[in-house]
């Protein structure tokens, strides 16, 4: 779930950028090179590989619940 929802997220922070005029090249490609990488660790998860379960369940649940709150307050 966590690599799903920070995939959301590379995806959602693309389409804002889609919209924008002064988009910067470097920060699309970083974006996009992020949404890929999610995707291939997400083809590599097993469901008995539990330390890289915990580990993303930690990571990048931080991550996700930091963005989260990012965007309640910036509405």
């Amino acid at each position: 779930e966590c690599i799903v929802d920070l995939m959301g997220i590379c995806s959602a922070e693309l389409a804002d950028l889609e919209g924008a005029a002064d988009v910067c090249a470097d920060h699309a490609e970083r974006i996009e090179r992020r949404l890929a990488d999610l995707a291939a660790e997400l083809r590599r998860l097993h469901v008995t590989d539990t330390a890289s379960i915990e580990r993303i369940r930690l990571d990048y649940g931080q991550e996700i619940r930091a963005y989260r709150a990012t965007a309640i307050t910036q509405g």
